[in-house]
This record gives structure tokens, sequence and C-alpha cells, in this order.
């Protein structure tokens, strides 16, 4: 569960290449998915030569095409070959490296091995979210809301209490993902300052709080 990009050679090969000596020591590969993309020169990113035993599943490899007949061999366990549309190398949530976040219509989304899989990312975030799990170093999972609160101040009435809503524009920044909005205390509230939560909870069960 790797994200090699953006890898520079001189020549092909510029994500992985896999020599087996031609003095004929021992030389294994394992590659399990992982994705190989953006490289420059971007032709034939990944490849073995001279025969190293390899052994190898659910892997993306951007450019994994064009091997004429000589002694390169494209790396193994190939899956997929579109491009995985990464995002920037940055901090994200809630990993404390920075990662390459792929989006929802990727080509790694679901599509690694489940027999080769790790429990969680690299941010660690479970895996997998649904229905199998991504290629690379980022599972695409569900995003917790984002609940936005303000001070305000309304008229009390007859009772001496009033109703009011903290929430300033509370959302998911998953697309299509509902939230529910809740306050505690629910109110309606007394005179005078009253200190109220308010919590975003999506459809998911994710939720947070301000």
């Amino acid at each position: 569960h790797s994200t090699l990009s953006g890898n520079e050679s001189t020549g092909e090969g510029a994500g992985i290449a896999v020599y087996k000596p031609t003095t004929g020591e021992a030389t294994s590969f394992n590659l399990r998915n992982t994705i190989i993309a953006d490289s420059l020169p971007p032709t034939r990113e990944c490849f073995v030569r001279n025969g190293p035993l390899v052994f190898g599943s659910g892997n993306l490899i951007d450019s994994a095409s064009g091997f004429p007949f000589d002694a390169k061999t494209p790396c193994p366990g190939i899956e997929q070959t579109g491009n995985p549309v990464l995002g920037a190398l940055r901090i994200n949530a809630p990993g404390l490296t920075p990662t390459m976040e792929i989006p929802a219509d990727s080509s790694a989304i679901d599509t690694g091995d489940p027999n080769a899989s790790l429990d969680s990312d690299q941010r660690g975030v479970t895996r997998p979210f649904g229905a199998g799990p991504d290629i690379g170093a980022y599972e695409r999972g569900n995003n917790p809301p984002v609940a936005v609160c303000k001070d305000v101040t309304v008229t009390a009435g007859e009772s001496c209490t009033a109703n009011a809503s903290v929430d300033n524009g509370s959302f998911d920044p998953d697309a299509g993902d509902s939230i529910t909005l809740a306050q505690s205390p629910a109110g309606p509230y007394p005179l005078g300052a009253n200190s109220v939560t308010l919590t975003a909870t999506d459809s998911f069960g994710a939720a947070n709080s301000c």
C-alpha cells in the first residue's frame, strides 16, 4: 500500500526498476496494492529485468504499456492502468505525515487486492471503506462533517425564554452526504448568557461539535 508519484529518471523505469544481476545472485520482488504514476518520462514506469522472482497483486501502474520484445518485463500484479488522479502531497486529516488524496472517481478506488490489504492506511483510517480496499497509501473513506457555530442574541418571549440556533453553515465535505444538527441543551433558553454545544452528524455516524 504505497504511492509513488513524480519520480524522475534519465530513461525508462522512473518508478521502479528491478534488475537481477547477470552474475546470478537470487533476486526477488514483491509489489502489492501500490500506485506508480506521473513518472518522468512517463514510459514503462515499472519493470523488471533478467528474470527476478516476482510476486504482485492489486497494483496501479499508470504507464504499464509499450513493452516490446526485449529483456524488460512489466512489474507484477497490475490491476489498473488508468490515471489515479492523485492530489497534492500534503497533510490529510487525520494523518500526521503527507499523503496524496485520491478522489471519488479515481481508478484506485475499491480495486486493491483484499487478500494483501492492510487494516488501515498511512493516516490510520480503517480499510476497506466500500467494496474493497483502495490501491495506494490513501484509503478514501468517509470524512466527518464540519460543525460551524456563531454567537447569537435573541429576544425572550413572555415566558422569559427563547429558542435559538447557533448553526453558522455546518457542512459535510463529502458530496451528497447529509447531516443532522443537534444542540445541547436543546432550548428554549432562559434569560442571560447560555453555553450551547452544536453537534453535526453525517449519515455514517461521524460527528463533529463546536
